[in-house]
């Protein structure tokens, strides 16, 4: 991948990252590229479905059980043109549509994030890293996380051309400034323990390979999605955020 640069225009520990959920809810993005319509589908959702969702977060915790909040994360540069941005968007960034959604999940989460919250877990895309900066802005300071592969998004052969869902190695991510609250430790400990380091050179540090081979398989995604299921039933923490992608949530 080379030398990792990523933009610096805007910073989701800014107050203004925190600003009114209305005020986020009027963006007029470009129909071509897709952003206007996710946008439009967004905020429908909150308005609607979204917040039953998080008005059922008071209820009771049932005894033994682990309460996680998933979000997916918001509008890339690989989704825009009906996805062909993927071509041209290796280990893709947020676009401003997906910094404002991250944002207005946010303040619709801020209650239960202050109140409940004990655990972050994000994928080590730079997208669902973006997006859980933005999304809990200041409290990012405050809760825990943990940069966990077992929820990235798949690699199947298909991402020798849709370069959104290969990834940057911890190293790359390391030397990237706005990521440094996060500890990419288990990036290099997942490598070994996958065998991704068995063929090293071109390909070391290459997590999101998940396995000595190049691509993953629709079984070894399946497989490694029950994985991380039972990761989190082991969790410690009772709430806990997770911040992922459509293909591994669906």
């Amino acid at each position: 991948m080379g030398n990792v640069t990523r933009s610096t225009s805007d910073s989701p520990h800014r107050p203004e990252a925190r600003d009114d959920l209305r005020s986020t809810m009027h963006y007029d993005g470009a129909t071509i590229t897709g952003e206007h319509g996710s946008w439009t589908s967004f905020h429908d959702w909150l308005g609607a479905e979204g917040q039953e969702e998080v008005a059922a977060l008071s209820a009771p915790l049932v005894p033994n059980m682990v309460r996680v909040v998933v979000v997916r994360h918001g509008f890339g540069q690989h989704n825009r043109f009906k996805q062909l941005g993927s071509i041209v968007s290796r280990d893709a960034e947020l676009t401003e549509v997906g910094r404002r959604q991250a944002r207005a999940a946010g303040a619709a989460l801020q209650g239960w994030l202050a109140r409940s919250a004990e655990l972050v877990v994000v994928s080590p895309f730079t997208r669902t890293l973006q997006t859980c900066q933005w999304l809990l802005g200041s409290m990012i300071q405050q809760l825990p996380s943990l940069v966990q592969p077992l929820c990235a998004e798949h690699s199947l052969h298909r991402s020798k051309l849709m370069q959104g869902d290969r990834g940057s190695t911890a190293d790359e991510l390391r030397a990237v400034p706005e990521l440094g609250t996060f500890d990419f430790t288990p990036l290099d400990e997942y490598c070994e323990t996958k065998g991704v380091e068995a063929k090293r050179g071109a390909r070391h540090g290459r997590w999101w390979h998940h396995a000595p081979h190049s691509f993953e398989t629709a079984g070894s995604f399946r497989r490694r999605a029950v994985e991380f299921k039972k990761f989190l039933g082991g969790l410690e923490e009772r709430n806990v955020l997770v911040v992922s992608h459509g293909g591994l949530l669906s």
